[in-house]
């Protein structure tokens, strides 16, 4: 069995203790609960240090520095047609850094689906970016035809657009019929590639953590979207 060490407030643990005591709940109990509710759903049970409202604010402003970064590799393609790859290797890390972080901050957030409609654009701009045909196979120059350029625009007007969405109060309340079974065939995968992450150490504990809430949060909406199927009917 494992022993686990904290130390605390002597105020926050005397009035916790007689929170406990109410309840007939020993220490040992409410933190074997504590961790149980960690492991089953892969996130806190509460929100700590700051508000939905800032929270909410500050994934907002991570969304708006990938698209920076997306508009600044857009501006090189349109002018010379190429990337240079020493020249945004830096800017590229910070992208999928920038990625990860975001998941890790949804959980916190009261708008947590709604921000996946945002979270799910930045991941298609990324995808396009990377399959680009000269990228990432040692070329120093990523040259990029005009069918490439005119979806990796397309993928980064859409996550713009998704970011505006947001900040206008817009939400997607209903899923057409294609949508749940994108959704449900996503969760799927999703369930398989976290799976696999859990014991692949080429992945830091922030990209896994951030692998296990995308996960969790899209399978709780997948969840939310069949009982509401189900009262529906």
């Amino acid at each position: 069995m494992a022993t686990i060490n904290a130390r605390i407030d002597d105020d926050i643990k005397a009035k916790a203790d007689e929170v406990l005591k109410t309840y007939d709940i020993s220490h040992t109990q409410a933190i074997t609960a504590f961790y149980q509710y960690i492991a089953r759903n892969g996130c806190l049970p509460f929100t700590i240090t700051m508000q939905v409202e800032e929270m909410d604010d500050k994934i907002i402003q991570q969304f708006r520095k990938a698209s920076a970064i997306l508009n600044s590799f857009r501006s090189n393609i349109d002018v010379s047609g190429k990337l240079v790859w020493k020249d945004i290797r830096e800017e590229y890390d910070r992208l999928k850094k920038l990625h990860v972080t975001v998941w890790n901050e949804i959980p916190q957030s009261g708008s947590r689906y709604r921000f996946i409609s945002v979270a799910d654009a930045l991941k298609e701009a990324i995808s396009v970016l990377v399959d680009f045909k000269k990228f990432g196979y040692g070329y120093q120059e990523i040259e990029v035809s005009s069918e490439e350029n005119r979806k990796f625009s397309t993928s980064v007007a859409l996550f713009e657009e998704q970011i505006k969405k947001f900040q206008m109060g817009i939400g997607e309340d209903y899923l057409a019929e294609t949508d749940i079974l994108a959704l449900d065939q996503e969760v799927r995968n999703l369930e398989r590639w976290f799976n696999e992450s859990r014991d692949d150490q080429n992945l830091s504990k922030a990209e896994k953590k951030a692998i296990t809430n995308e996960y969790t949060i899209k399978y709780q909406m997948h969840e939310l979207v069949g009982l509401r199927r189900v009262s529906v009917r």
